[in-house]
């Protein structure tokens, strides 16, 4: 059978089925394609019904290619639906996570909250202390000052004469004729008005003590302080010792002061250490009061308490 000659329509369409197969037969589709889809490796053999019914084999091959890409595309939605179905799952457990650690978090900023609400109470009560301990000390050290002006005026009339050595057996006339004895080497009337003498012990190792002389009033016990201090400046090399109360046994030097409490006793310490730390040539006790000189010249510093020394010796730092 003679066949017609091809029309531009046909034309047409042939070129535009071998573009397809062209296209289908490209490296761009194998990359569309997943790796698991095999491609087909033979052309199909035209069937020769397709022939008798007018199809060519051209159209037969389109068509097999339309079908074979339909069923790729949809293998590829197949795959891309599970693993969005996949993302979608991962997405609401992280959802969940994120709720939960969002409570979490509230019930932390909440428990936070009561913390700091509780803080604040803690520092307004520790503040509240503060203020109660600032006036209670203040109210302690004006409390103290008052005892000891209390206990000075107690003692006010005694004179402290330490380091004196002990007797197996003492009796108070014993005690009154040591202070007759040493009344006599300091050039005063034996029979001083005293109103009461004791001892108390002072050093346990030394076998030393102390004795207490209460006079009468304060004029006696100036002279006999100033008669104490006249005859060590006359004797440098033979101050006062044992010898002069009636000891014979061996020579102990003896030291006179004034009787102090035991806050101007710790005080008068602490003032004599300073002193030498900080080059203060006299440092002293009169009246009760402790008094300090920087040079014979300078004029004299009452101390009165602890504090007052700190305060001297920031300033002597600067």
């Amino acid at each position: 059978m003679i066949r017609s000659p091809p029309t531009a329509k046909t034309m047409n369409q042939s070129r535009s089925e071998n573009d397809l197969i062209k296209l289908c037969e490209d490296d761009q589709f194998s990359e569309l394609s997943p790796s698991h889809i095999t491609q087909r490796a033979k052309k199909r053999a035209f069937s020769p019904g397709a022939q008798n019914s007018g199809i060519s084999e051209k159209s037969v091959e389109h068509i097999d290619y339309r079908t074979e890409l339909r069923e790729m595309m949809n293998q590829f939605i197949t795959s891309q639906n599970a693993r969005l179905e996949t993302l979608e799952t991962h997405i609401l457990e992280l959802k969940q996570h994120c709720t939960k650690i969002e409570t979490s978090s509230n019930g932390m900023a909440s428990s936070l909250n009561g913390l700091s609400d509780q803080l604040a109470s803690l520092e307004s009560k520790i503040t509240g202390l503060d203020r109660q301990r600032a006036a209670m000390c203040s109210h302690l050290s004006a409390l103290d000052e008052k005892i000891d002006i209390l206990e000075r005026n107690m003692i006010k009339t005694c004179v402290e004469i330490r380091n004196v050595p002990l007797r197996q057996t003492e009796t108070k006339q014993d005690l009154y004729g040591s202070i007759a004895a040493l009344s006599n080497v300091l050039g005063m009337d034996s029979k001083l008005d005293i109103r009461d003498i004791s001892r108390y012990r002072v050093d346990k190792k030394n076998n030393s003590s102390a004795i207490i002389l209460e006079f009468t009033n304060t004029l006696i016990k100036s002279k006999f302080l100033d008669s104490v201090k006249s005859y060590n400046k006359k004797n440098p090399n033979q101050k006062l010792n044992s010898t002069n109360l009636g000891f014979t046994n061996k020579e102990i030097p003896i030291y006179v002061t004034e009787q102090l409490t035991a806050q101007s006793r710790k005080l008068f310490y602490l003032a004599r250490i300073f002193s030498k730390e900080h080059k203060y040539d006299y440092c002293w006790i009169s009246n009760g009061r402790i008094l300090m000189k920087k040079a014979k010249e300078s004029p004299y510093i009452v101390i009165k308490s602890e504090a007052q020394l700190r305060q001297l010796s920031e300033l002597s730092d600067t």
